[in-house]
């Protein structure tokens, strides 16, 4: 076991690939997709008249990426081609930004057309997590190590699968600020490594995507601001295969303008947490897909300040303060309002919502129609229904305290007391 340090220290080197068509005949199509570092991806084709030749075939692809380099169709715009004629040449214009090439034919003659694509010289740069000369004593991590990003590191780090290597441990220490991964291609970690759950310090506030499989704790010291792009600074994804105690838990102490994403953009495959903290005052999305293992639910969601907006289905609400707002069909089993102001917009059923003497449920952002089952009011709790949107199944509990102006239900209503 050891702590690997990445430090971003390889020399760059342009990726050069080749794509060689083979055996064209009438109506083969011979296609070749470019994909970069950031999941864009564009196409180009040829397809074959009566009578063609490999020559032909690769002056049309030479013809095709030419033209969708000057229309600037990305990534083709960021890679240069030449042909010889037998293949085309694809060159990248940056050195150290890897692309990725699927080479396609389609035919059904004898033998059959192929389009063949051959690496001549791989991507090499600091940004290449992969990379043995980005770690500190060139050597890439392995099973059992545990990951550090330096810094003192000035370039971003590319995302990749790297799941395969169980690590005990991954930290971004305070003071990077650049990027890693991208959306649609995060890094991707494993944190279990013989049978035991390890953890993940994030105090880095370059815009990250992360995908963690198998982890104890994700702690979120740090993050970067939001933008008019991109409205999550720190991403998370990723699965979890067991309920353990103390396993699947995320912290977030980040600050003031500091924003997290748990699986909330709409491309994210999800993420399966167990626990959720918010302590800070960041601004954080839940997305539709984020679940325990198990379950299609949320099984618990913690909150002491912040700013939380939930799309998912959840089963525990904990709040003392900060602000939780929640969408769509969103359903929660309970709430436990103590403090802090839950903004309940969605359609979803509340079965249980306790509020606290410091804590507010509030139905005036929007005029769906909504349900809840219990409500049991404490103290001068603060319950806001001025429309009349709220189907309230049991009707309130005032379980301590009496009618008061924390109370707002909406003009011309019937109070009927009953004793419980």
């Amino acid at each position: 076991m050891a702590t690997k340090v990445f430090v971003g220290r390889e020399t760059a080197v342009a990726q050069v690939n080749t794509v060689t068509p083979a055996n064209p005949e009438e109506n083969d199509v011979f296609t070749i997709k470019i994909a970069d570092q950031h999941s864009n991806d564009a196409t180009i084709t040829f397809t074959c008249g009566v009578v063609e030749t490999v020559k032909v075939v690769v002056e049309g692809l030479q013809t095709a990426a030419v033209a969708a380099k000057a229309a600037g169709l990305h990534p083709w715009d960021v890679v240069t081609t030449t042909e010889d004629d037998a293949a085309v040449t694809i060159t990248a214009d940056v050195a150290g930004d890897p692309f990725f090439i699927t080479a396609t034919s389609t035919g059904d003659g004898a033998p059959a057309d192929t389009l063949t694509d051959a690496s001549v010289t791989a991507a090499a740069g600091p940004s290449l997590y992969d990379s043995t000369g980005n770690w500190e004593g060139e050597a890439i991590p392995v099973n059992g190590d545990m990951v550090s990003i330096c810094p003192c590191l000035t370039t971003d780090i590319f995302g990749s699968d790297q799941s395969g290597v169980d690590l005990i441990g991954f930290v971004v220490e305070e003071g990077y600020g650049g990027a890693i991964g991208a959306l649609g291609n995060p890094l991707k970690i494993s944190l279990l490594y013989s049978a035991a759950y390890y953890d993940a310090h994030m105090h880095g506030t370059g815009t990250t995507y992360l995908d963690v499989t198998d982890y104890g704790s994700i702690n979120i010291y740090h993050a970067g601001p939001p933008t008019d792009t991109v409205p999550y600074s720190l991403n998370l994804t990723g699965t979890h295969d067991a309920s353990t105690a103390n396993t699947g838990v995320i912290n977030c102490l980040c600050g003031v303008n500091e924003s997290v994403s748990i699986a909330a953009n709409a491309s994210d495959s999800g993420m399966e947490v167990n626990e959720f903290y918010v302590t800070g005052q960041a601004t954080v999305g839940i997305g539709p897909l984020v679940k325990d293992y198990n379950t299609d639910s949320f099984p618990l969601l913690e909150m002491a300040g912040g700013d939380v907006i939930l799309k998912s289905n959840i089963l525990v609400i904990n709040m003392t303060g900060g602000v939780l707002y929640d969408y769509a069909d969103v359903t929660v089993t309970t709430a436990n309002l103590y403090g802090g102001i839950f903004y309940h917009q969605s359609k979803g059923t509340i079965t249980t919502v306790n509020v606290g003497d410091n804590g507010t449920i509030d139905h005036s952002k929007n005029l769906r129609a909504r349900t809840i089952t219990n409500c049991n009011r404490y103290g001068s709790g603060k319950i806001r229904d001025p429309f009349k949107t709220v189907t309230w199944t049991n009707g309130i509990d005032l379980v301590q305290g009496k009618i008061d102006g924390n109370i707002d239900l909406g003009n011309h209503i019937t109070i009927t007391p009953s004793a419980v």
